[in-house]
């Protein structure tokens, strides 16, 4: 199982840049829309063969965290080509606030779904999930005008297991923050 895990975590360090690379000079919806499919397929392979080979089940899912990995940089490249840089940190609290959400909800439905499915449900779950993203992203593509790759803000890579605190500082695109006193030391609690 440690083997497994260390694939994924391989896999998803290794596919940020090329994808926002791709994403950077093609556009980030076809690459949300193509990754989201590949991740929903790949999920759905899993789910083909309960017997695979153990060293099949590695690429299959170093593959699977190599496309979904990205998600959320990608989203966050997204909506920051669409957002003033004043509005940047409000919207990346909205983000991570609906990462936070799925991160909650997510894991109790494959739960759910698991019970009657078995343990293909939780691919089944994965696939669902990963198609309807990338039918909301196709659904973006003719509601809005895209932008080009020159009016696009650079991709920054999102580590997967990073929080939130931070995060608006640490992003290049954003202003820089300069932070007072803390309340402590102005009520004269901590010297």
């Amino acid at each position: 199982m440690a083997f497994l895990i260390s694939i994924g975590t391989i896999a998803a360090i290794l596919a940020q840049y090329p994808i926002g690379h791709i994403a950077d000079h093609y556009g980030r919806r076809p690459i949300i829309i193509g990754t989201m499919i590949l991740s929903s397929l790949l999920s759905i392979a899993f789910t083909i063969s309960s017997d695979m080979p153990y060293l099949v089940l590695l690429t299959l899912f170093f593959l699977l965290t190599a496309f979904s990995s990205p998600t959320y940089a990608l989203g966050v490249s997204q909506a920051t080509d669409y957002i003033e840089k004043r509005d940047f940190v409000a919207a990346s609290s909205g983000l991570l606030f609906i990462w936070g959400l799925g991160s909650s909800v997510g894991p109790f439905t494959a739960g759910l779904l698991m019970v009657p499915l078995g343990p293909n449900g939780l691919f089944q779950f994965l696939a669902a999930g990963f198609a309807v993203v990338a039918l909301f992203a196709l659904y973006r593509v003719f509601r809005r005008r895209a932008k080009s790759a020159a009016e696009q803000s650079n991709y920054v890579a999102v580590p997967v297991g990073q929080g939130a605190v931070g995060a608006p500082e640490l992003d290049p695109r954003g202003e820089a923050v300069s932070h007072g006193p803390s309340p402590a030391v102005k009520e004269g609690f901590v010297e």
